[in-house]
């Protein structure tokens, strides 16, 4: 029996992820791998990277790589259309997006622009490359929709009430979502996803914000966290199970809107003191409103304060979501627990922290090895670049770099060569750092870096937390790692 246009496409298991650098995108990364997809990732072009949440699942692009990251913005169509056109996703997964509410009300313009007419863009270059009926497409939403809330808990019928900017454009996207499979039988779905943390939490969010000051405090290296609405309740899940809840939703044949929730609510106090809790500190509460500090029951020093300043313009004082549909239509439910969860973080950040350059991550170095030579493997008269040229370590032979036309530009500067004379000549300057002291510093820096990823990932990123394979880093890289900056120190 011949399988459909629809099922032919969708076994090809080709997925284009937005935010595929942020917490959700890397856990949803590590799920669709696991299941054997080929997963394509936008990444904004900055001056540095952000993927360390994706590092660990990165393989060389000349070794048949199943994740493959592509600069793109949700702002710009054109790149939008070629990125799409070129790939043909079966499920493209919308999670990039300005996310955070008290930015969103300094950064109102550019919020709607990426959170809301972002998910417009993304619809029409589908439908523009001729994927309408094909791909399947998944909208994070976010419970930040009910805002004012007009009834508890909160279900996929629940009257929608924003209170920021964010909230308002995500409420855009979601109805042109729903617009767009209506109008055009787009199989496209919303997911109204409630707050979800995990250690891959963005340290600008308050889950993070106190899960990062309390490792700091117990390591004495900070003395008191300060918070705004600590009496503000969400309903907290783990990312990684809702990253499956996105998954379960696009493998349904008729596309519908769910909500993913715990079903529990609990204030940020509680976060708090669970937080502390975790590392053996009880927190007991003095004084009223903004007078009120959270003080060490054992010690008497206050921990917590709290500041107006991190007070929202219009709050949300309560959010509670009620996940039966998915639970009935999809068979989601949440794994991890509140109390877990919080563990979970505090340990990792505690981790984290101690892994940092300075605190000990290079203390431990493995003895100097031979410095390595790279040599040529063409004949040194070969003045043409070539993907044939490589550099190989002489002392064991191993390749290290290969020159490859996919990074060459389209108009190639050969030679820049810069004359500083005239600046010498009327204010005395020169340089004062040779260029063999500057390759050595980067490379000291970067490998400086690298260990303490890769620390900070094995210590707080087990492999018995995820379910999705494994694909964490493994100690002989960071062993190799090490080593290698004894090579750069010894050069």
């Amino acid at each position: 029996m011949m399988m459909s246009d629809d099922a032919a496409f969708q076994a090809r298991k080709v997925a284009l992820i937005t935010g595929i650098t942020g917490q959700d995108g890397s856990y949803l990364t590590e799920l669709l791998l696991s299941k054997g997809y080929t997963v394509h990732g936008i990444i904004r072009r900055s001056s540095s990277f952000n993927t360390g949440r994706i590092s660990h699942l990165y393989v060389d692009g000349h070794e048949n790589p199943k994740m493959i990251l592509h600069y793109g913005d949700l702002t710009d169509t054109t790149n939008l259309v070629s990125i799409i056109a070129k790939i043909r996703p079966s499920e493209v997964y919308n999670l990039g997006a300005q996310s955070h509410v008290k930015v969103s009300f300094d950064m109102s313009e550019y919020t709607a622009d990426v959170d809301g007419t972002g998910a417009l863009r993304l619809l029409d270059a589908i439908r523009t490359v001729g994927l309408t009926h094909l791909t399947r497409f998944y909208q994070a939403s976010t419970s930040e929709l009910y805002g004012k809330v007009v009834e508890t808990p909160q279900s996929e019928k629940t009257p929608f009430y924003p209170r920021s900017p964010y909230g308002v454009a995500k409420l855009y996207a979601y109805w042109i979502v729903v617009n767009y499979r209506e109008s055009y039988g787009m199989k496209a779905c919303n997911g109204i996803l409630f707050n979800h943390e995990s250690p891959r939490r963005g340290e600008t969010f308050v889950t993070r914000k106190i899960t990062q000051a309390v490792a700091n405090i117990h390591l004495g290296r900070q003395k008191c966290l300060y918070l705004g609405n600590i009496n503000a309740q969400r309903d907290w899940g783990h990312a990684r199970d809702y990253v499956e809840g996105m998954w379960r939703m696009l493998q349904q044949e008729e596309p519908e809107d769910y909500v993913l929730a715990t079903g529990e609510t609990h204030t940020v106090r509680k976060f708090v003191e669970k937080a502390f809790r975790t590392l053996g500190v009880e927190i007991k509460w003095q004084g009223e409103a903004e007078e009120e500090a959270g003080v060490d029951a054992a010690t008497g020093e206050t921990r917590v304060r709290i500041d107006k300043q991190y007070y929202r313009p219009a709050e949300v004082e309560l959010l509670l979501g009620d996940p039966s549909k998915a639970r009935k239509n999809l068979g989601w439910e949440r794994k991890v627990d509140f109390d877990s969860l919080v563990k979970e973080m505090v340990l990792g950040d505690l981790a984290a922290e101690r892994a940092k350059p300075g605190t000990g991550s290079l203390n431990h170095m493995c003895q100097p090895r031979q410095t390595p030579t790279y040599v040529d493997q063409t004949s040194a008269d070969d003045a043409n670049i070539s993907p044939s040229k490589v550099g190989l370590n002489a002392a064991i032979g191993a390749t290290r770099f290969t020159m490859d036309q996919p990074y060459y530009r389209p108009a190639e500067g050969d030679l820049l060569p810069g004359s500083a004379g005239k600046a010498y000549k009327n204010f005395e300057w020169e340089r004062k750092l040779e260029f063999k002291s500057l390759t050595k510093d980067l490379a000291l820096a970067g490998l400086a870096g690298e260990i303490a990823g890769t620390r900070s990932e094995n210590d707080y990123q087990p492999r018995q937390t995820t379910d999705f394979g494994d694909h964490v880093l493994r100690d002989d890289k960071r062993a190799h790692l090490i080593s290698s900056v004894d090579e750069v120190k010894s050069s």
